[in-house]
């Protein structure tokens, strides 16, 4: 292997999310930058309000690096989803980001993206607003594809009430204009995924 080339430009921690190969060859990279410092011990302390994400290319297959470009930063915990159009369509090289939001003091799932190999951002637009009728709905995992004619899907797990459990429930939606509007969403499962369930958690002993 190479030797190692940073990607963190900032001074808290990171989690570095998928890459991307693009179009033309070259390389994308995103992470979150994290909210608490826990270099300091005893449980960290706050530094920023939500995390942030980043985004950064290399045309030289990852020995260098573009400086990081912000892409938002009211994102919530938990990973996001990144997509390319591969296709010979007309959104061709617009990268897609899926995330986690927590603006207007709700989360949901918004989708952003850029023309310009990630130099640039659109401004948000929210896919799906979950499926329970309580406000405190949660959604978490979006993942992103782009099929051969350029349109998007984005597919993430959306609270389910299945009598006081934690539960998933799979939903889904999908763009055929570049990301610039999406389809109303719709679930995938009949039922909720309650992976807190006994079955589905094995206790390890000591």
């Amino acid at each position: 292997f190479s030797p190692a080339v940073r990607l963190q430009n900032t001074n808290v921690w990171a989690m570095p999310m998928q890459p991307l190969i693009m179009p033309d060859g070259g390389l994308g990279f995103s992470f979150l930058d994290f909210a608490v410092d826990y270099r300091q011990g005893g449980g960290g302390f706050r530094i920023l309000g939500t995390k942030r994400l980043w985004w950064a290319t290399s045309q030289d297959d990852g020995r260098t690096l573009s400086v990081s470009y912000l892409v938002d930063e009211r994102q919530r915990d938990g990973y996001g989803g990144l997509a390319v159009d591969a296709s010979s369509g007309p959104f061709r090289g617009r990268i897609y980001v899926a995330h986690h939001d927590v603006r207007g003091g709700e989360g949901g799932i918004y989708v952003v993206h850029s023309a310009d190999g990630g130099g640039a951002w659109s401004t948000s637009v929210q896919v799906g607003s979950g499926f329970a009728p309580d406000s405190g709905v949660d959604y978490r995992l979006p993942a992103l594809a782009v099929n051969n004619r350029g349109d998007v899907l984005v597919t993430w797990f959306a609270a389910a009430e299945e009598s006081g459990k934690a539960c998933g429930r799979l939903a889904a939606s999908a763009s055929i204009d570049g990301g610039e509007s999406f389809l109303p969403h719709v679930p995938i499962a009949d039922a909720g995924s309650c992976n807190d369930q006994p079955g589905n958690v094995v206790e390890q002993p000591g």
